[in-house]
């Protein structure tokens, strides 16, 4: 990782980092990031943007491979690190912006492949079995576009176009050819190059796996060594961090009159997810029945180097599609939130945005406000408040280990969270604290005591 600190430089505290770009000692540069920040009481607030920023950085200055080829790395380093400042992100935008990666001329003959004509369709197995199993990747991939969502395809595009693709090129084994240890040696390729997590090499696994298993059904293959593999990668259960119910109450208490509130009142309170959150229209709202409807959604995805919004009328999974019951604070707060609305749209007059009146969680200007503001805005006001960090999506979290702290069933929380499978509940399991604990608690205090 590179190396760095806070210097004042005009009044202000800008990031200077130390950059080698001839891969020698005595080749050592500066680079200077603004963080926008005046000099005088904010030392502490530059030390950690100078810690967020660093890892985002090669020895030689450039940006780590996960940020290289994009349009705009801004983008993304912005939705990956919500608490860098504007000023940082528009200098990164301003000296990396516009980087175009030159394509894999082998992968572009595969894509072109692809497009030109639907060649596979029309072939034997035997010939399927003779193609290389890169260019069998990216026809897969086309084959399941119009299936999945567009910020699935835009993951897996990534991830095939990329890593996938460069690997068994290199290797050069065909379909009939792939045994399970080129794709382990792949996975220990991931983890210590590349110093990937066993979660984010399952996301790689899901689609070698897949697209393996289409050719198994189709007997074009007899087995599929994906699913033969003796090192499969594990899933690693994350840790959460989570507010309490007075922790909640103090940060609803902050964030009420202003933007923030309703997104940060339907995932405390709901337990919804920040796409899920965003995605509440006023046509959701039945305020007769008291009901609030879960089934529109708004997520961001990297296709073709450019990170884009996506409004979907539809949730991640058939049990997130679901109806709750609108609760008076809730009311309140969406009714305010719409009266505020009228009055902007009354000041500003043919300058309001009328195209997303329909959200619910609006800006003064009426936009529908962004995915990464909102991640940014919750870091910013649990700093200025002194919270505790927690990520916005651990509100989500929170509400479940209140329920749970109340007595409710990890079933009945599966349910009011939208959860497909009562595993991902467990994970709160061992929050709980059932009676039997306590009755064993009382015993232990009074055989164990401490003058």
């Amino acid at each position: 990782m590179i190396t760095g600190s806070p210097q004042p430089k005009h009044k202000l505290f800008y990031v200077c980092l130390n950059v080698y770009p001839d891969g020698k000692e005595g080749g050592r540069k500066t680079k200077w990031i603004p963080t926008g920040l005046p000099e005088r009481g904010n030392k502490r607030k530059a030390e950690e943007v100078t810690n967020l920023l660093k890892p985002l950085f090669n020895r030689d200055g450039s940006l780590v491979e996960k940020y290289q080829g994009l349009n705009d790395p801004s983008a993304k380093i912005a939705y990956d690190v919500p608490g860098l400042p504007e000023a940082a992100l528009d200098a990164i935008r301003e000296m990396y912006g516009e980087i175009k990666a030159e394509i894999n001329p082998a992968l572009r003959k595969a894509i072109l492949q692809v497009d030109e004509a639907e060649f596979a369709d029309r072939e034997s197995p035997e010939s399927i079995r003779n193609m290389l199993f890169c260019d069998y990747l990216i026809l897969y991939l086309e084959r399941i576009a119009p299936t999945i969502a567009k910020n699935t395809y835009g993951s897996y595009k990534d991830k095939v176009h990329g890593r996938i693709f460069e690997h068994f090129h290199d290797l050069g084994v065909t379909v009939g050819e792939v045994q399970p240890g080129h794709i382990e040696a792949f996975y220990r390729k991931l983890s210590n190059r590349f110093d990937l997590e066993q979660n984010s090499i399952l996301h790689y696994h899901a689609i070698i796996r897949k697209s393996l298993q289409q050719l198994y059904i189709r007997q074009t293959i007899l087995s599929n060594p994906a699913d033969l593999i003796t090192n499969r990668p594990e899933r690693q259960d994350y840790q959460a961090d989570f507010f309490d119910e007075e922790q909640i109450n103090e940060y609803l208490r902050i964030v009420k009159g202003t933007k923030m509130e309703l997104p940060v009142l339907f995932a405390s309170l709901y337990g919804l997810r920040r796409s899920e959150a965003l995605g509440i229209k006023d046509n959701a709202i039945n305020f007769r029945n008291h009901q609030l409807l879960i089934r529109h959604t708004v997520t961001v995805a990297t296709i073709d180097n450019k990170l884009i919004e996506i409004r979907e009328n539809r949730t991640k999974s058939r049990f997130s599609l679901r109806s709750m019951p609108l609760v008076d604070t809730v009311e309140t707060a969406i009714l305010e939130a719409m009266e505020r609305q009228k009055h902007y749209e009354k000041t500003l007059g043919s300058a309001y945005n009328k195209e997303d009146r329909h959200y619910l969680c609006l800006d003064e200007q009426g936009n529908l406000l962004k995915p990464g503001y909102i991640s940014r805005k919750h870091s910013e006001i649990l700093e200025a408040n002194h919270f505790p960090h927690i990520r916005f999506h651990d509100l989500r979290h929170s509400c479940a280990t209140m329920l749970l702290a109340k007595g409710v069933s990890l079933d009945k929380i599966k349910e009011w969270l939208g959860h497909s499978d009562i595993a991902m509940t467990m994970r709160y399991a061992h929050l709980n604290v059932s009676a039997a604990k306590h009755e064993m608690a009382d015993i232990m205090s009074n055989l164990i005591k401490v003058s």
